[in-house]
C-alpha cells in the first residue's frame, strides 16, 4: 500500500476513535449531569401516632377512674404498624365489665370509641345504598332482651353477683337468654356428662374469661354442672381467637380439638395470632362466617354497653324465675350455692 493511503487510513481511523471518546465522554457528562438533578431515593416517612402520653391525657379527660392496660400501635399477629394507637383499657379500674378497646387518632386528640370492621364484618345496604351495621333479626330479639337485662346489669357489682330477686320482667329476659344461648351454634363443651348446663358468652382475650375457665374444673366436679362456652370477640385478635376454634370445632378431631385449642388459648395468655396461624393455618372466610352466628351475643351487649364478658346464664330450677346471671369473674362458691337443685 502506497505511504499517502496508508496514512489517510489511520488518520481516518484515528478520527472515528477520537469520536467514539467524545461521545463517551459527553454521555457520562449527561448522566452525571441527570443524577445531580434526581434527587436521592428515600424510603417512605413512617406512620406517626399519637405518644402513650398523648393518649392517657386525652382518655383521662373522659374516664378519671381509668386503668390502661396497653397501648400499642402494632397489633398482635401483624408486622406493619398502625396509624392509630390501640388502648386497651378499663374505664373505671374496678369495675372489670368496663374493659374495652378505644383507637387514639394521630392528632391525640380524637379517639374512636366503636368496632373496627373489616372483611368479615357484618354489614347490610339500606336507604341510599350506604352500608352500615344493621342487627339481624335474631339480634333484634337479643337486643330486646338486653334492653330489660341492662336493668338487671345495673344490680351487678364489680366481680360478678348473681341475680336471683328481680322483677318478673326481668327474670323472664334472664330464662329467654339461656333458651337462646342454649339453641345457639358454635358451643364448646366441657364435662358433658353431667346435667346442669352453664353457659358462657366469652371472649378469648378476656382475662375474666380465663380466670373461670381455671376454675371449670372444680365448677364441674364439685356442683355436677356442664360447661358450655360460645366464642365471641370485641377486637379484631380476639376474633381471630374466636375464628382459630370456630375451625378447630368444625374440623376433623371435632370437639376433641376444639377443647384442646381453647385449654392452650386460655392457659397461654401470651399466645398471639401469628404462632397460631403458623401452627394451625389461618382461618378460612367460611370461619369467620360461623363465628358470626354466636358473636350476635357480643354485638348486642357491647351496642348496650351495659354486659360485657364473661357472660354467664344457667338455670337453679325448673321455673322461668329460676335463672341466674353472672356479669364478670364469680367466685366458685358463688356457683355452689346456686347449682343445688
Amino acid at each position: 500500500m502506497p505511504t499517502n493511503k496508508l496514512i489517510a487510513s489511520i488518520s481516518k481511523g484515528g478520527l472515528i476513535c477520537a469520536l467514539l471518546v467524545v461521545i463517551a465522554l459527553l454521555l457520562s457528562l449527561n448522566l452525571n449531569f441527570l443524577q445531580t438533578l434526581t434527587p436521592p431515593h428515600e424510603p417512605p416517612l413512617a406512620c406517626r401516632t399519637a405518644t402513650p402520653e398523648q393518649a392517657e391525657s386525652l382518655l383521662r379527660h373522659h374516664f378519671p377512674d381509668l386503668e390502661i392496660i396497653d397501648i400499642s400501635a402494632q397489633p398482635k399477629g401483624t408486622a406493619d404498624p398502625s396509624c392509630l394507637l390501640s388502648v386497651e383499657l378499663l374505664a373505671n379500674a374496678e369495675i372489670p365489665s368496663t374493659r374495652g378497646f378505644v383507637y387514639v387518632l394521630p392528632d391525640g386528640e380524637h379517639f374512636l370509641n366503636g368496632p373496627l370492621m373489616n372483611r368479615s364484618s357484618n354489614l347490610s345496604t339500606i336507604g341510599d345504598g350506604a352500608k352500615v351495621p344493621v342487627l339481624s333479626d335474631e339480634d333484634a330479639k337479643l337486643s330486646r332482651d338486653l334492653e330489660v337485662l341492662s336493668k338487671v346489669a345495673e344490680m351487678i357489682e364489680a366481680g360478678g353477683v348473681a341475680v336471683t330477686s328481680s322483677p318478673d320482667s326481668q327474670e323472664t329476659a334472664i330464662d329467654t337468654l339461656i333458651g337462646d344461648m342454649s339453641g345457639l351454634p358454635n358451643q364448646i363443651v366441657f364435662h358433658s356428662e353431667n346435667k346442669k348446663p352453664v353457659y358462657i358468652a366469652f371472649d378469648p382475650m378476656c382475662m375474666h374469661c380465663q380466670k373461670v375457665f381455671a376454675d371449670q374444673e372444680q365448677i364441674a366436679t364439685r356442683f355436677g354442672a356442664r360447661l358450655v362456652w360460645i366464642p365471641t370477640y370485641s377486637t379484631g385478635d380476639s376474633q381471630t381467637y374466636s375464628a382459630h376454634l370456630i375451625k378447630a370445632l368444625n374440623s376433623k378431631g371435632g370437639m376433641a380439638t376444639a377443647r384442646d385449642l381453647m385449654a392452650m388459648i386460655m392457659g397461654n395468655p401470651t399466645i398471639d395470632v401469628a404462632l397460631l396461624n403458623s401452627l394451625f393455618g389461618e382461618p378460612s372466610e367460611r370461619d369467620f362466617a360461623r363465628l358470626e352466628e354466636s358473636a350476635a351475643y357480643l354485638r348486642a351487649m357491647m351496642g348496650r354497653e351495659e354486659l360485657g364478658t364473661p357472660l354467664v346464664a344457667f338455670k337453679t330450677g325448673p321455673a322461668p324465675e329460676d335463672s341466674t346471671l353472672f356479669n364478670g369473674y364469680a367466685p366458685i362458691e358463688d356457683f355452689g350455692s346456686l347449682l343445688n337443685y
